[in-house]
C-alpha cells in the first residue's frame, strides 16, 4: 500500500510541474504557429487589396513624330500611380490606366506639359454593347478598326467569346443610337452583326476578361 500511495504521489506531483510549466512558459509552439499563420493571412489579405484603377484620356497638342510621343510617355510613365499609358501623335491623345488613390489627374497634365506640350483633361466614359455575329477574331478586329474611326471613341475592346464591345467615349459624343447604328453597319458578306447597349450594372467586360485569361 505504501508502494502505491508513494507512486500516485509522485505522479500527481509531475501533473503539477508540468501544468505550472505551462503557465510559465505560455501557448504551446502548436498555439504559436497557428496565432503566426492567422497573421499572415491578414497581412497578405491586406496587401492583395489595390487601388480601383480608371482610364483616363488627354488631348496632347504640338506632337510632330514618335519621338514627341515617347517622350510624353515617359514623363507619364514615371508617375506613381500610372499602370498602363498609349500615346499617340497621330491622334494628338494620351490614354492611360490609373490607379485613383496614387495620382491625379492635375499631377498627369502637369506631367504633360513639362514635356512642352498642351494638355487637356477630356471627360470620358465606358459603354459596352452586345454584339451578336460576333463570332471570332476576324470580326472583333474589324469592329475595333471600324469604331476606332468614329468620333468621340478613344478607345475599342472586343471579346468575341463573349460577344461584347466595349468602348471609351468622351461625354456627349458619340451617342448610343450613334454607336449602334456604327456597329450594325460594319458588318460586311462575313459577317452580320446586331448591337444592343448593354445595362451598366451587367458586369460582363471584355477588358476584364482578357486580364483573368
Amino acid at each position: 500500500m505504501k508502494r502505491f500511495g508513494w507512486f500516485f504521489a509522485m505522479a500527481f506531483g509531475v501533473s503539477i510541474l508540468a501544468f505550472a510549466g505551462e503557465l510559465v512558459a505560455g501557448p504551446s509552439c502548436c498555439a504559436i504557429d497557428a496565432m503566426a499563420n492567422q497573421k499572415a493571412q491578414a497581412a497578405k489579405s491586406r496587401e492583395g487589396t489595390s487601388p480601383s484603377e480608371r482610364t483616363v484620356v488627354f488631348r496632347v497638342d504640338g506632337m510632330t513624330c514618335g519621338g514627341c510621343a515617347a517622350g510624353v510617355e515617359g514623363s507619364l510613365g514615371d508617375l506613381a500611380g500610372v499602370k498602363e499609358v498609349m500615346v499617340s501623335y497621330e491622334d494628338s491623345r494620351a490614354i492611360l490606366t490609373i490607379q485613383e488613390e496614387k495620382v491625379t489627374t492635375e499631377e498627369l497634365q502637369t506631367a504633360i506639359e513639362k514635356t512642352g506640350y498642351k494638355a487637356a483633361f477630356i471627360p470620358t466614359e465606358d459603354v459596352c454593347i452586345r454584339v451578336e455575329g460576333l463570332v471570332n477574331e476576324k470580326g472583333a478586329s474589324l469592329l475595333e478598326s471600324k469604331l476606332s474611326t468614329v468620333e468621340g471613341i478613344h478607345q475599342a475592346s472586343v471579346h468575341p467569346q463573349s460577344g461584347v464591345l466595349c468602348l471609351i467615349r468622351t461625354l456627349g459624343k458619340a451617342l448610343d443610337s450613334d454607336l449602334l447604328k456604327a456597329v450594325e453597319n460594319a458588318g460586311d458578306d462575313r459577317f452580320e452583326f446586331k448591337a444592343k447597349i448593354m445595362p451598366r450594372e451587367e458586369p460582363t467586360n471584355p477588358r476584364k476578361e482578357k486580364e483573368g485569361e
